[in-house]
């Protein structure tokens, strides 16, 4: 299995942008400038899109917020950890099940020997997650010292596999983050919304699984201010563009 850069590189968010906008436009926008690699003196825009039906132009800033300094480094770690566990466990438990892990793997525990013990609290208390899981509810285990939480979906009963999403980080720090890429990004901006140019900002949500969409688009709408005013849409991404990823639209 080939192993991808974390977190992905703009050139990957917008090429996942740009298949999103085009499906849902029904457009055919391709790249035609990229002002921030030709005016290196100047603080310039990323990229310039074309409709090649229409001749319509839209001015994208890319971005990536975090919610801490080396958070990129952990959710790095842990979707690495867990692709590791997954192969222990794929194939051997009845269903689909969907874990919640703690936002940080504690150093030391083995993904293989993790996933050795989760195939056993899965056998063994088969019955009892299925039928919470019928009421929309989870269970609580502790494997490897690990506290986390196992579901399985009525509608996920055949199968055999795991998903894996994380408990609630600390969000002291992330909102911040979003008011900087905010700030950074929209006077760039400016002059192109000006000219009556349509404007993106899409920013790549390294939170992914462990945060809301409910919550990231409360905190990007409540730091938006009257600076921002002229953007004409902020999106988040996430997932793994270009070709796995989902679009979700703040504005």
């Amino acid at each position: 299995m080939a192993t991808r850069r974390w977190p992905p590189t703009a050139d990957q968010v917008v090429e996942g942008f740009i298949r999103w906008l085009n499906k849902s436009e029904g457009a055919s926008y391709k790249i035609v400038e990229q002002p921030d690699t030709t005016e290196r003196k100047l603080p310039a825009i990323d990229y310039v899109l074309q409709d090649t039906k229409t001749g319509r132009r839209c001015a994208v800033e890319v971005s990536s917020i975090w919610r801490s300094k080396d958070a990129g480094m952990e959710d790095a770690y842990v979707d690495k950890w867990c692709a590791r566990a997954r192969k222990v466990v794929a194939g051997r438990v009845p269903g689909k099940y969907y874990i919640t892990l703690p936002i940080r793997i504690p150093r030391g525990v083995e993904p293989e020997r993790f996933g050795e013990g989760l195939v056993e609290t899965i056998r063994v208390n088969q019955a009892t997650i299925a039928r919470e899981g019928q009421q929309g509810k989870h269970r609580r285990f502790t494997v490897e010292g690990m506290d986390i939480a196992v579901f399985l979906l009525p509608l996920n009963a055949a199968g055999s596999d795991i998903e894996y999403s994380r408990y609630y980080p600390d969000m002291t720090d992330f909102p911040t983050g979003v008011r900087t890429c905010l700030d950074e990004k929209a006077p760039k901006l400016k002059p192109y919304s000006d000219a009556g140019i349509e404007t993106w900002i899409v920013i790549y949500n390294t939170m992914g699984v462990a945060m809301s969409p409910v919550e990231a688009e409360r905190i990007v709408e409540q730091e938006c201010g009257p600076l921002h005013a002229h953007i004409s849409h902020i999106v988040l991404v996430l997932g793994n563009p270009p070709d796995d990823d989902w679009v979700q639209v703040i504005r």
